[in-house]
């Protein structure tokens, strides 16, 4: 469109200088060029936002307007005028409830003489929902698992593709070095004292144990099948030092190698399910005392277990109907969110965020706030906020891309979460203050 413009406005200004002078009628169009105000680097809006459209072209007399309009919408026009034979003006425009929806933006130009042109300027979507203070932050890679490190207030993040495990500073919104590691890092969890980190080496056998305060690495191997390029893939640790292991490999189906438990106190081994699907997730309480495991791949509903780090048992729940749903716990192990169904610590339904419908199937991220007080669901470019008591919607909060995954830090006052856009293959981080 740039280039296309660009060739528009030379060929305005040849035209002006053959022009010049004659006397003759005017029957040549106008050249106009636009762009529009991209916050956070998306045209993506919300009521209350300003819309700022900048013009700039050329008439090889007289210019007399310049403006735009928005498709489908009769009131969302605006136009003022111009003169000179060049001209560049700004308009604004506060966004109102009805301009809610996707759009078409056209620019136009008319010159003294009545000739008009209008060109396409980009497309817009206004979405029903309100800001929160947001900061975006580019990573190299998708986001496969995260913590936060709330004595250090930091959040480290593992990218397979990249490698490596990234830690972003929550303080200063600025990414540190990453911890440079080997075979695809995928999950990662902290020790209970916080000392260290501990990461699945997913294309290993190993997991890693990156000492946080020296930066020394150790690595613990695990038994595992040396067949399908099996390998640790999620871990989490509970409060009785036991290490919670899921694995995956490669192919589909079932997997023999299941869900290992590594004590730490004991430095041993044992498996806990010999036969599982090759993938699963695991959430945790933030007090670490229970857990919930679902098997992403089997539905329906979906399989999963409740597992209490003071009986050190797993017990056997059906949990959503649903494949690959997403699943958090609160601070003390007392709710757990699968998708958008509450659950209580041993995964009973409690409540449901959402209606049963053909919608409520596809998988959008959610996550629970520690206090079990608020439910958080990614959707259309926003994440809605929804009162667990009561099921109903607080408020929508803009995120210009859709979100893949969600956390809340542990004190309730910042939501982050992960975007892909495959416009342009860019993963990005973003942090939202007072969700």
């Amino acid at each position: 469109m740039a280039r296309v413009a660009h060739r528009a406005l030379t060929f305005g200004a040849l035209a002006l200088a053959l022009a010049c002078g004659t006397g003759e009628p005017d029957a040549l169009r106008p050249q106009v060029a636009a762009t529009i105000e991209r916050p956070e680097g998306y045209a993506v809006f919300v009521p209350g936002d300003t819309l700022r459209v900048s013009l700039t072209g050329g008439d090889n007399q007289q210019l007399s307007w310049f403006g735009y309009s928005l498709d489908g919408l009769v009131a969302a026009a605006d136009s003022d005028r111009v003169a000179g034979r060049q001209a560049s003006l700004t308009l604004k425009a506060d966004i109102p409830r009805s301009w809610i929806g996707r759009h078409l933006l056209a620019a136009f130009a008319r010159d003294a003489a009545g000739n008009r042109l209008a060109v396409l300027v980009d497309t817009i979507e206004i979405i029903d929902a309100v800001r929160r203070p947001l900061v975006g932050i580019e990573i190299p890679a998708p986001v496969h698992d995260w913590v936060i490190d709330s004595s250090r207030n930091l959040l480290y993040l593992s990218l397979p593709l990249a490698q490596q495990v990234a830690i972003l500073d929550l303080t200063t919104r600025q990414l540190r070095p990453p911890l440079q590691l080997f075979g695809n890092p995928a999950g990662l969890d902290l020790t209970p004292s916080g000392d260290s980190l501990v990461v699945a080496l997913r294309r290993t056998h190993y997991l890693a144990i990156v000492n946080l305060r020296s930066g020394a690495l150790d690595t613990i191997r695990l038994a595992i099948a040396n067949e399908f390029e099996a390998g640790p893939e999620n871990v989490r640790l509970m409060n009785n030092r036991k290490v919670i292991v899921t694995t995956a490999f490669d192919g589909g189906g079932f997997g023999s190698y299941g869900v290992l438990e590594y004590d730490l106190a004991t430095a041993t081994q044992r498996t806990r399910f010999p036969y599982a699907p090759e993938i699963s997730v695991l959430a945790r309480s933030g007090d670490r005392s229970r857990l919930a495991l679902v098997f992403e791949d089997g539905c329906c509903p979906a399989q999963g277990f409740y597992y209490s780090a003071v009986a050190d048992t797993f017990i056997s729940r059906l949990t959503v109907d649903r494949f690959f749903p997403a699943v958090s716990a609160d601070a003390v192990g007392s709710r757990f969110l699968i998708d958008d169904v509450v659950f209580d610590s041993i995964l009973t339904i409690v409540n449901r965020l959402g209606p049963i419908t053909v919608d409520s199937l596809r998988n959008w991220a959610t996550i629970i706030s520690p206090s079990a007080e608020f439910g958080y669901i990614a959707r259309d470019r926003a994440y809605k906020k929804m009162r667990i008591a009561a099921g109903t919607e607080i408020g929508r909060v803009l995120i210009p891309l859709t979100p893949y995954r969600l956390m809340i830090h542990p004190d309730g006052r910042l939501l982050i979460a992960t975007t892909y856009d495959p416009a342009t293959a860019e993963n990005r981080l973003w942090l939202v203050t007072s969700p």
